[in-house]
């Protein structure tokens, strides 16, 4: 099970962007839908039976699309690094992810890949597509995270600690990380930082949902995650760590929840998670 999961923002475009994306991946594929029960309707404006979340996989990797309302648009902080074994592959990628989207970076050589290019896509997401050297990858796909200000270094430790992992892959010049991968329990992450400022900054557009085992485990992440940071100008499980990253904090026992929407144990659960920020699974199902 994937501990760590991408969780991609849209207003009602969820599964228009599930299938998007699952039929330009190979071994990808829409894994469930969950629906909204109409707890909460003041708050999503989505009515009991609108789509909700999809879940999707690409290249073995978990994804969830979530329909959260026209509130929050994606920005370059976050991608997704694609690795290739053949210029053929990038290419392929390149020309069916860039369909009515914008160009980042040209896609052409580059001093670490000889095909390489960035781009957003038409849902506003970004996509790193290189090709690598090496014969094949561990992950295929990686969330990145593009910090600024020297704040990469800070950014390891940080997740270092938290979930006892060390960086690889690191790219040092002049004490400043360009780039490193660190993997965070079964997720390996990529993390680069700007030589300048930019405009871009990290939002809720693309968050990390935590699956827990327990309530041990949920109150473990959301103090570490939260140090520094913001957890408490979200709800249902969401907070801000103090690099302005977004993360969902929930118990596997969601996905119970979730499924069943329309029961009476998912409905009481339901409005008990919009009365909480962190999540407390005793409540959740009392």
């Amino acid at each position: 099970m994937d501990k760590i999961i991408s969780c991609l923002w849209f207003d009602r475009e969820a599964e228009a962007a599930a299938k998007f994306y699952t039929g330009i991946f190979k071994n990808s594929k829409v894994i469930k839908v969950n629906y909204f029960n109409g707890v909460g309707e003041e708050f999503h404006g989505k009515k009991a039976g609108e789509t909700m979340l999809v879940h999707f996989e690409l290249e073995g990797i978990r994804f969830a699309a979530l329909n959260g309302g026209p509130y929050f648009t994606p920005t370059p902080s976050h991608s997704q690094f694609v690795t290739c074994n053949t210029t053929e592959e990038v290419d392929r990628l390149w020309n069916a992810l860039s369909q009515g989207g914008k160009t980042l970076m040209e896609l052409g050589s580059y001093s670490w890949s000889e095909r390489y290019g960035w781009l957003q896509d038409k849902y506003g997401y970004s996509w790193q597509i290189g090709k690598s050297d090496e014969e094949s990858s561990i992950q295929k796909i990686t969330p990145t995270l593009l910090f600024q200000n020297k704040k990469c270094r800070e950014a390891l430790n940080f997740y270092s600690a938290i979930f006892s992992s060390e960086a690889t892959n690191l790219y040092e010049e002049d004490g400043m990380i360009y780039f490193g991968q660190i993997k965070l329990l079964d997720q390996v992450f990529t993390v680069m930082d700007s030589p300048t400022s930019h405009e871009h900054t990290f939002n809720e557009a693309t968050s990390f949902v935590l699956k827990c085992e327990d309530q041990k485990e949920i109150d473990y992440y959301w103090n570490k995650l939260s140090d520094g940071g913001d957890p408490s100008a979200q709800q249902c499980g969401w907070l801000k760590d103090k690099f302005g990253i977004s993360w969902q904090i929930i118990p596997e026992i969601m996905d119970e929840i979730m499924d069943n929407y329309l029961s009476e144990k998912s409905l009481k659960s339901t409005k008990a998670m919009y009365g909480m920020k962190k999540l407390e699974i005793e409540k959740l199902l009392s």
